[in-house]
């Protein structure tokens, strides 16, 4: 969430922001506007706040704070959310934005976590 959203630095579409891939104590922050999401593209601190629409930058005269996506909530939202390994969904049109996020050891071992801790 939210799909096919522009960034707003880099113009690209990601095909899925991935918020939930957020810590829910991270996307309390990101709702409040306290801390912004990574663009997958290009790097830049983004804010969704209130989840509105459309995304726009951090002002980087206010310290926002960029929180990062959580291996283990990706593998976990992959596991119920569409039925795959983590590292298979990175593989997808959707996923493959965030392949870089993370080693393949750490994916395979977040895939592996999940797996034994359903």
């Amino acid at each position: 969430m939210p799909p096919n959203e522009k960034c707003p630095s880099c113009g690209a579409v990601v095909p899925d922001w991935h918020r939930e891939w957020h810590t829910f104590p991270d996307q309390v922050l990101i709702f409040q506007g306290a801390a912004g999401m990574e663009c997958p593209l290009c790097g830049a601190v983004v804010m969704h706040d209130n989840w509105h629409l459309p995304l726009t930058l951090a002002p980087p005269s206010n310290g926002v704070g960029k929180v990062n996506r959580d291996v283990i909530q990706a593998a976990r939202w992959c596991a119920l959310g569409v039925g795959k390994l983590l590292a298979d969904y990175l593989k997808t049109r959707e996923g493959g934005p965030y392949a870089r996020l993370w080693s393949v050891t750490e994916v395979q071992q977040a895939d592996q976590f999940v797996m034994n801790n359903p």
